[in-house]
């Protein structure tokens, strides 16, 4: 029994142990500032926090986490295309209930960091039979440049833990394995769709490759047979996601898939050989000879492989069992290529493999072909994995061997050292705690709506639990009320909004805030919002005049396409603001005006020469009159047909209105009745061409005697 324990202390434990050390060194000072910084640069790392919590929230609260009314306040918004990370959720799920969101997100990455080397070295131990060996396979994996990258924002992608476990059950269920291994390749599957739809499908991607080499060997679609039922059950168990998630994909267009986007964010050639801008040494030389891709992330542009990596795969590749790891690996690394070969930021015009994958379906969605590389540096592994054998067995003297053993583990966590790592400290003003604890319901508005402002934004959301106007998604998302009404898209960009709608924001602006519950409008330095006077008047004005609070808000985060703008220390981090907001509390009018939206169906608004706002109508467009009570109004409306034709009013359907229109400006206006809520009417236009709208106004209709 004690020597049972031993030997899984010695064979599972001391493994685990290093691989833990190793990510605390790797992540280091973050042992020092766990309760009080994050890894990363503050924009995505926020993200995955507020996933983390919008998980716990929708739990606790019995609510359905692929659809959310807390972001894109009032409509809300469907998650299904948004990388929740459900799998980072559930094992950091103890750490948030009982210490908090900061300390949840940094235990989920030394998590994932130990246990995706734990999981290499167990499929190592399976390829070399060799538990030394296969130390030295788990740190090349684990501790890559590639996966370290992903830990400055991308929680998703640094899970790589899984994918071992699925090329390990594949190989066991081809030996013989069974039901057994077909369930734990499967469920691996899942496991890998629960970190990220993009390790699914490299784990599927990685089946249907084993399995034609298992065909190719054994001649035999018997010997296939197990392989394929593990991945039918897999992609059975992905089902109740996929589905959904197609649904709404079919449904959402989709931005920055195409080639060029992919050929961006594809490996260049030497991104194989230049090593991580975040080693404390050579990464500012990195730096430069990674000039070529100014314009990407360190995350999205760190594919090295590891000079000494290549060195042991070298010898390992001499035994036949190694040409299997060698070709996969090639393979891989191949498609991270992209579609056409570059080198040095240089197109060849070279056709790759990538070109003709990404036009199959399902795996068109994908959008950084670069990620491949993490089959690449598995299959890698297993090789160096397999000549550190061969070089061990030279030594019979144990002592020799740790040795050796202990220095091949220095040198390649010295090679990808990325100590200190740069992290986040967590600011979070006072102003949101009290909006926690006042148990009231209504909607927050943090202006501007920019992605490096957004997440942080619903990170804090994690603290007072109230609706907010904004949100950023993974995949681009329209905001209802930014597209609807202009004094809210003046907010949203921090920038003027000019439209065709006539209303003067100061006069609706507290009618706008106060018909959506929204009660807080914070304007913060750190997105420019204070710099555009006007919006600052028009805070004012929802406000009744009233001065807003000032207080600290968030810090300046830094640039994550070049590592020396990254914040780095060796110790504490500091926790003071570099920047403020500036809070009004918004007071409803005694008398709420009722205000003008655009709906469906009109064109994007355009600057004439004049100064003026021009906007088209081809077939119908619609009008939205937001209202606090039933009224009466007055709809003016400044159209510019190219020719003669009719203008028809429609509510429901029904006519309301028809006009004659001449060529050229024609001034419109009709008494309308409107309801308390959103009264939406049509405009059906009968003219030659697009009908230009240049004005449409609101005003009361007159009282009569």
């Amino acid at each position: 029994m004690h020597s049972d324990v031993r030997a899984f202390a010695r064979n599972h434990g001391a493994p685990l142990g290093i691989f833990i050390a190793l990510a605390l060194l790797m992540t280091w000072p973050l042992a020092l500032n766990f309760t009080a910084a994050v890894p990363g640069d503050g924009v995505d790392n926020t993200g995955h926090m507020w996933n983390m919590w919008w998980l716990k929230y929708a739990l606790l609260h019995g609510q359905n986490p692929f659809s959310t009314r807390m972001i894109f306040y009032p409509e809300g918004v469907s998650l299904w295309l948004h990388t929740l990370n459900l799998f980072n959720f559930l094992i950091s799920l103890p750490f948030q209930m009982l210490f908090g969101l900061i300390v949840a997100y940094n235990a989920a990455i030394i998590f994932a960091l130990a246990t995706g080397g734990y999981t290499a070295y167990l499929l190592a131990v399976d390829v070399t039979d060799d538990r030394r060996a296969a130390l030295v396979a788990g740190v090349i994996y684990g501790f890559s440049g590639y996966v370290l990258a992903q830990v400055i924002g991308h929680h998703n992608l640094m899970a790589v833990q899984w994918l071992p476990v699925v090329v390990l059950a594949l190989r066991r269920v081809t030996r013989g394995g069974g039901r057994l291994w077909i369930g734990v390749a499967a469920l691996a599957l899942w496991f890998n769709l629960l970190c990220d739809w993009q390790y699914f499908l490299f784990a599927m991607i990685w089946g249907g490759w084993y399995a034609l080499t298992v065909f190719w060997e054994r001649r035999s679609l018997r010997a296939v047979a197990p392989v394929g039922a593990a991945l039918a059950l897999g992609a059975l168990l992905a089902l109740p996601m996929a589905i959904p998630t197609a649904m709404v994909a079919a449904q959402t267009p989709q931005a920055d898939t195409g080639e060029a986007y992919r050929l961006d964010h594809s490996a260049d050639l030497l991104d194989f050989a230049i090593p991580s801008q975040l080693h404390p040494v050579w990464g500012s030389l990195s730096e430069r000879w990674q000039s070529y891709k100014p314009n990407m992330t360190i995350q999205n542009k760190t594919a090295y492989l590891g000079f000494i990596a290549v060195g042991l795969a070298v010898i390992g590749v001499r035994r036949k069992e190694g040409h299997f790891w060698l070709i996969s690996a090639l393979v891989f690394a191949v498609l991270a290529l992209g579609p056409h070969l570059q080198v040095g930021g240089v197109g060849t015009g070279i056709p790759l493999p990538a070109a003709l994958l990404y036009n199959l379906p399902l795996i068109n969605v994908s959008r950084v072909p670069l990620r491949f590389v993490v089959l690449a540096l598995l299959a890698l592994a297993m090789l160096a994995a397999l000549g550190t054998r061969q070089i061990l067995a030279r030594f019979p003297q144990p002592a020799r061997r740790n040795a050796l053993l202990a220095g091949l583990v220095g040198l390649i966590a010295l090679e990808n050292l990325t100590m200190p790592y740069p992290l986040s400290p967590i600011y979070i003003a006072p102003i949101y705690a009290e909006m926690g604890g006042d148990g009231e319901q209504y909607a927050i508005l943090d202006a501007p709506f920019y992605r490096r402002t957004s997440f942080i934004h619903m990170f804090y959301q994690a603290v007072h639990e109230k609706p907010l106007v904004e949100g950023h998604l993974s995949r681009k998302q329209a905001n209802q009320l930014e597209t609807q009404l202009p004094l809210i898209r003046a907010f949203a960009h921090a920038r003027p909004a000019p439209d065709i709608i006539g209303q003067d924001y100061l006069d609706i602006a507290s009618s706008v805030f106060s018909y959506f519950n929204i009660r807080y409008i914070l304007l913060h330095s750190d997105g420019g919002a204070l710099r555009y006077s006007e919006m600052l008047e028009f805070a004012q004005a929802a406000a009744d005049g009233n001065p807003p609070q000032e207080q600290g808000s968030s810090v300046v985060y830094p640039d994550a396409r070049r590592a020396s703008t990254l914040r780095r220390t060796m110790g504490l981090v500091e926790l003071q603001p570099s920047g403020s907001a500036l809070i009004y509390e918004v007071v409803p009018p005694e008398t709420p005006l009722p205000f003008l939206g655009i709906g469906d169906g009109w064109s994007y608004p355009e600057a004439q020469a004049d100064g003026s706002v021009q906007r088209t109508v081809e077939r119908e467009a619609d009008l939205i009159v937001y209202s606090a009570e039933p009224r009466d109004v007055v709809l003016e409306l400044h159209v510019a047909p190219q020719q003669s034709g009719r203008l028809y009013i429609t509510r429901n359907g029904a006519d309301l209105t028809a006009w004659v229109l001449d060529a050229g400006r024609n001034i419109l206006s009709t008494p309308l009745h409107v309801d308390a809520g959103e009264t939406r009417f049509t405009l059906i236009p009968e003219t030659t061409g697009a009908l230009a709208v240049e004005l449409v106004d609101l005003a009361n209709a007159p009282m009569t005697p």
